[in-house]
């Protein structure tokens, strides 16, 4: 993860510690703030927020390549139909690289000007949604 000056040493400290695979209790622990102070940063603070979905990003691209060099195996261990438990490692590997149905959730902007964007369509979409409620009642 490239250090981004724009947060705080504690954001950065609760950010390696999610990018790790911590709770939010405990990369909140890590960093010295209550567990509602991150997720506070997860909904709200765009830089955060940002830097959150860059570093996801690109552990991502780097699971997808390993996953690459992973396929051939995979595809040899279906035809060979060894057993179950070897299968489902398969069809994971498999499915994690889109080859069977399932898609991987989406991460969001990168840049926190792209975020913004990104919740100000989603405020609208919600508007639009409560009115088109209102008119069908």
């Amino acid at each position: 993860m490239d250090q981004d000056h724009s947060l705080s040493p504690s954001q950065l400290a609760a950010l390696e510690q999610l990018l790790a695979g911590a709770s939010v209790k405990q990369s909140a622990s890590a960093a010295g703030v209550d567990r509602t102070t991150v997720h506070r940063w997860l909904r709200e603070d765009l830089a955060f927020g940002a830097a959150h979905n860059r570093a996801r990003s690109e552990l991502r691209g780097e699971i997808e390549l390993k996953l690459l060099a992973l396929a051939g195996r995979s595809i040899e261990t279906v035809a060979k139909a060894l057993d179950d438990t070897d299968q489902r490692v398969t069809m994971a590997i498999l499915k994690g690289l889109g080859f069977l149905p399932g898609e991987a959730r989406p991460i969001g902007p990168g840049a926190p000007e792209e975020q913004q964007k990104e919740r100000a369509l989603e405020r609208k979409r919600a508007e639009r949604m409560r009115e088109l409620e209102l008119l069908v009642l």
